[in-house]
């Protein structure tokens, strides 16, 4: 393939799978552990953060895998400037006196599921 894209045909793959739960019964019903990763989040302008491209994944994948060596649930991961970003695989919000809080997207993936829990927060 080579680093020159020009030229190139595109090939494309599509595999998908049952996950199963992302989190155990348990830490739906009572809450999970996290643990804030030393694995930061890609600035956006190291590359194409924004997409969910699978190579994007290693940093959550190796932070996951900490937490859980560790003994927690989750990761929590920070900017490059140490600021709350995003979980391993998820988006994160905190809802304090009524206001729903969440990173901007210039440190997390802005995407559908994101979009939705803001949009049906401000019809509650």
């Amino acid at each position: 393939m080579g680093l020159r894209a020009q030229g190139l045909t595109t090939h494309v793959m599509v595999a998908a799978w049952d996950l199963g739960p992302y989190i155990s019964p348990q830490a739906a019903t009572h809450g999970l552990r996290a643990l804030t990763s030393s694995w930061a989040r890609h600035h956006v302008n190291i590359s194409l953060c924004r997409a969910k491209t699978n190579g994007h994944y290693v940093n959550s994948i190796l932070a996951l895998n900490t937490a859980i060596k560790a003994g927690f649930d989750e990761t929590i991961m920070l900017d490059p400037e140490g600021y709350v970003a995003e979980a391993s695989a998820a988006n994160v919000f905190l809802l304090r006196d009524g206001v729903l809080h969440t990173p901007e997207v210039t440190s997390c993936l802005q995407g559908i599921t994101r979009d939705s829990v803001i949009q049906l927060a401000k019809k509650c």
